[in-house]
C-alpha cells in the first residue's frame, strides 16, 4: 500500500495529451516509448506466458487488437515475436489521437498491422471480432466507471483474451522513475508525463474493486498489474 501516494490523483493530466503539445517534444515521446516499455512493461514476458501458448494450442491465423497503441513500439514487437514463432498473426492498433498516426506514418514497414485513426466503440457497434485485445498504458487515463464500459464492450468483442497491461501506483516507483528517468529522458515529455501516470494509476486493492467479474489481476515486476480475461471461464 502506497504511503506517499495514498491517493489515486485522477484529475491529473498529461503534458502529451494536450493538443497544443510541442509536436517535436510530442514525437520524442512516442520514439521513447520503446526503451521505457523495454525496461518496465515485461510485454516479452507477457507474450512467452500467455499468447503464445494460447496460440500454439492451434495452427490458425489469428487477429489481435491494440487500444490505444501510440508510438506503435508493442505492435511491432508482438508481430515480430509471432513471426519469428512461425505464428500467424495480424495486429489492428487503434488510436484516437491523430498526431500518434503522424508518427506511425514514418515507419514504413507496416507489414502485417493495420493502424486506424478509430476508437474502441466504432469497432464495437461495428460488431468487430479479434482473438486478443491488448492495451500498455490505457488503464490509469480512465475513470472506474469509463475502465468498466471497456472492459464490457471487450468481453463481448473478444474471442480468446483480453490483456490489460499498467502501473501499479508505488512510491518506489515514483521514486525510482523520478531519480534515473532524467538521465536516460530527456528533450520529451517522458519524465513529466511518466511521474505523473504513476501518480494516476491504480493501487491493486483499488484494481481489485473496479474489475468487471471474471477478471484476473497479476502483478508483475516491475510495479506492473495486468487486468486479464479469458473467454468462457
Amino acid at each position: 500500500m502506497p504511503l506517499f501516494l495514498r491517493h489515486r490523483a485522477s484529475q491529473l493530466s498529461e503534458i502529451m495529451d494536450q493538443s497544443d503539445c510541442d509536436p517535436d517534444k510530442l514525437f520524442r515521446t512516442y520514439g521513447q516509448f520503446k526503451y521505457i516499455n523495454q525496461l518496465t512493461s515485461q510485454w516479452r514476458r507477457v507474450y512467452c506466458r500467455i499468447l503464445r501458448p494460447a496460440m500454439c494450442k492451434e495452427k490458425r491465423h489469428y487477429q489481435l487488437l491494440d487500444i490505444g497503441c501510440g508510438g506503435g513500439d508493442i505492435t511491432f514487437a508482438l508481430l515480430k515475436w509471432a513471426e519469428e514463432d512461425q505464428l500467424s498473426l495480424k495486429i489492428t492498433g487503434i488510436d484516437t489521437d491523430p498526431r500518434a498516426l503522424d508518427f506511425l506514418a514514418q515507419i514504413h514497414d507496416h507489414k502485417g498491422i493495420q493502424f486506424l485513426g478509430t476508437s474502441l466503440n466504432d469497432l464495437y457497434e461495428a460488431d468487430e471480432q479479434f482473438d486478443f485485445i491488448i492495451s500498455n498504458h490505457l488503464v490509469h487515463h480512465l475513470s472506474s466507471t469509463a475502465f468498466n464500459e471497456i472492459m464490457a464492450k471487450c468481453e463481448k468483442m473478444v474471442r480468446m483474451q483480453v490483456i490489460f497491461n499498467d502501473i501499479e501506483r508505488s512510491d518506489i516507483a515514483w521514486l525510482g522513475f523520478r531519480c534515473f528517468a532524467p538521465l536516460l529522458f530527456y528533450r520529451s515529455y517522458t519524465v513529466i508525463d511518466g511521474l505523473r501516470s504513476i501518480r494516476r494509476s491504480y493501487s491493486k486493492a483499488e484494481a481489485e474493486k473496479s474489475v468487471r467479474k471474471n477478471w484476473m489481476i497479476k502483478r508483475y515486476f516491475p510495479y506492473r498489474l495486468l487486468f486479464i480475461y479469458e473467454k468462457g471461464l
